[in-house]
């Protein structure tokens, strides 16, 4: 079941690579039961209406949105004139703000609403309370104000129509958007921008230190302050000038001397020295 001038479902299903002038139409009276009962295989639908009948019947249903596929318009929307708003801009501008005002007080008291609904029109609480949570997660207030008119969302709204040949290419829609003096950005969103600006300066701190500790453990490994060399005594034979010196000992991690050969006279114990190479300073860069 079609409606006149569905562009989104349009859009939606030829972006999905169906030829719509292929599909057989049905008129969309806007009832539901005329898609339980088989009279249609799909109809165009509120998000926040024709689910509540399915949910309520229990029957199994799958929705498919636009902004699957890149196509997110906005509802409903005021329009004026610029000779309206050249003429009596502040008409237009209380116009505005009035009905802001509204929504604002129906969104933050939904129950109210509902019951000043029912006393008027009449309908179903059930219903009612449905589509105030619906639209409450759609609208997302406490990020988005209410009444903004995003520019680039609107040039990609432009580019679907003109993908259906109801605009031509490259329509630039900047002076069909309504601008009001003093537009500031909600609380809610500087806070996140506040946290999120703090979270990634703590990671980028985190990570510098962390380069930073990496960075002095490689130099101690490569650069040890002391490097004991060998043993040598400090009288006795000395060693051919062929031989290698003499390894080093360690126990725990001192150094110790190394034996004397064998087959010498026994000498009474002497003093050994151990050579070491000089401390460089990483400051100055002498020896100590």
């Amino acid at each position: 079941m079609d409606a006149p001038l569905s562009v989104a479902v349009a859009a939606m299903l030829t972006r999905s690579g169906i030829d719509v002038a292929a599909l057989p139409r049905v008129a969309n009276r806007g009832n539901a039961g005329d898609l339980l009962d088989g009279k249609a295989d799909m109809m165009v639908a509120y998000s926040t209406n024709e689910p509540f009948a399915f949910e309520r019947v229990g029957r199994p249903y799958r929705a498919f949105s636009p902004r699957a596929v890149g196509v997110d318009f906005y509802g409903d929307t005021l329009f004026t004139t610029e000779r309206e708003l050249h003429d009596r801009p502040e008409r237009a501008a209380a116009l505005r703000a009035a009905s802001l005002r509204g929504w604002q007080y129906a969104m933050q008291h939904p129950a109210e609403m509902v019951e000043s609904i029912l006393a008027r029109h009449g309908g179903n609480r059930e219903h009612l309370l449905f589509e105030a949570q619906e639209m409450e997660r759609l609208m997302q207030p406490e990020l988005v104000p209410l009444g903004e008119m995003n520019p680039e969302r609107w040039r990609r709204i432009a580019q679907v129509f003109a993908e259906a040949g109801l605009l031509p290419p490259g329509f630039d829609v900047t002076p069909l958007l309504y601008r009001p003096e003093g537009t500031v950005i909600p609380a809610g969103l500087l806070w996140g921008m506040a946290a999120l600006g703090v979270a990634v300066l703590l990671s980028t701190l985190a990570v510098l230190r962390m380069a930073r500790l990496r960075a002095r453990a490689g130099f101690s490994r490569a650069e040890p302050v002391v490097r004991p060399v060998w043993v040598l005594p400090v009288s006795g034979p000395a060693w051919p000038a062929s031989a290698s010196p003499p390894p080093v000992r360690r126990q725990r991690g001192r150094l110790l001397p190394s034996p004397r050969p064998r087959g010498g006279p026994s000498r009474p114990p002497r003093r050994s020295a151990c050579a070491t190479r000089p401390r460089r300073s990483r400051r100055t860069g002498q020896d100590r």
